[in-house]
């Protein structure tokens, strides 16, 4: 039998097993009176006839104990010997009950932030092209060197960088969608009109952001998800030109973004991007100072032949640029160049302590 069926029908049994017991005995006791009937007729005497189907049966205790272990219900008892037994230990000895107890919680947790690191770096890697050459740039400062940096160092690195092909802004915010039926909140990103250059994705329907719509005073323009354009429009393809109310702003549906794309600190994500808006058009005045910190986070993609040390340098000398023309704010800002699937494992281990394991497309 195997293991499984076995455990089945020990489990089955242990809901029946003052019936099973019942039934063991009567099946036991048929069979031995029927033996001794059998003696009796080809001329036993009773006394002799008994002892003759006791022999032939072997011993009853033997016979039910087989009877039982087929049907799982000695498991079921050496489990819970088992367990009394472990149970009175610990209590006995309430230090050791302990250490074990953080012991196992270690182990299990140790395990889980490893295969949090395996499964995003090895078993679900950056589903994007060429993932090679996508890295994540963050400001470094007194701070630390994992910081986001502001919008107008942002456009300073875009245009003095000789490294990448395309070197991309995002910033994660929250909206309201009305005018559609219910009221919904949705989670959005702020994103520079050549993300999806840079990480060569592609609309699913309609077409992504033209350079001359990422920036203030142009009628506003939206992308949607394609969680989204299925949970909320049914998948319908005359969403293109549509409008959309976000925090009582209407803005004209252009494209929709297949769910491969998910943003969240730098290459993960623990939730779907329902909307996506040009960054260029967020007027928030803390938004256009310029300096270290923000939540404004940049990935970019390397030219072919250029490695991660070359774009290094490159960036240091226009971080060192920005720091001799605007020495107020940029004096101590540097840049930190770093492979994005290696951003996206170290966020995984550092965040496996808040969330299941998941994938650099599903942080």
């Amino acid at each position: 039998m195997r293991w499984t069926t076995r455990a089945i029908v020990a489990f089955r049994s242990l809901f029946r097993r003052p019936r099973i017991e019942r039934e063991l005995d009567a099946e036991l006791q048929f069979h031995l009176e029927q033996q001794i009937a059998e003696n009796v007729a080809a001329g036993m005497s009773a006394a002799a006839a008994r002892a003759a189907a006791l022999r032939s049966l072997g011993s009853i205790a033997h016979v039910k104990e087989e009877c039982r272990d087929s049907l799982g219900l000695r498991f079921l008892d050496e489990l819970w010997q088992d367990l009394r037994y472990t149970g009175r230990t610990l209590i006995k000895a309430p230090t050791f009950a302990l250490t074990a107890i953080v012991t196992l919680a270690l182990g299990i947790g140790a395990n889980t932030a490893i295969f949090s690191v395996v499964d995003g770096a090895l078993l679900h890697p950056i589903p994007f092209p060429n993932p090679d050459r996508l890295v994540a740039v963050y400001g470094t400062s007194t701070y630390g060197d994992r910081n986001g940096i502001s919008y107008p160092n942002v456009l300073d690195w875009q245009r003095q960088n000789q490294t990448f092909e395309d070197l991309a802004a995002w910033r994660l915010d929250t909206f309201t969608l009305t005018g559609r039926g219910r009221a919904e909140h949705l989670v959005g990103v702020m994103v520079s009109a050549n993300l999806f250059s840079a990480l060569q994705v592609h609309a699913m329907v309609g077409r992504t952001f033209r350079p001359d719509e990422d920036r203030r005073g142009v009628a506003p323009q939206a992308m949607i998800g394609e969680g989204l354009w299925v949970r909320r429009f049914g998948r319908d393809p005359q969403i293109i030109g549509q409008p959309l109310t976000l925090n009582g702003r209407v803005y004209t549906v252009i494209g929709v973004v297949p769910s491969i794309l998910r943003l969240d600190r730098a290459g993960g994500s623990s939730f779907a991007n329902d909307v996506f808006l040009p960054i260029g058009i967020y007027d928030d005045p803390l938004f256009l100072m310029r300096g270290s910190g923000g939540n404004t986070r940049v990935l970019a993609r390397l030219k072919p032949g250029i490695s991660l040390a070359q774009a290094q340098a490159d960036m240091n000398v226009v971080a060192k640029n920005l720091a001799n023309a605007f020495p107020e704010s940029n004096r101590s800002v540097g840049v930190n160049v770093m492979m994005l699937e290696d951003d996206a494992s170290a966020i995984c281990a550092a965040c496996s302590g808040r969330y299941s394991a998941r994938s650099v497309s599903s942080c």
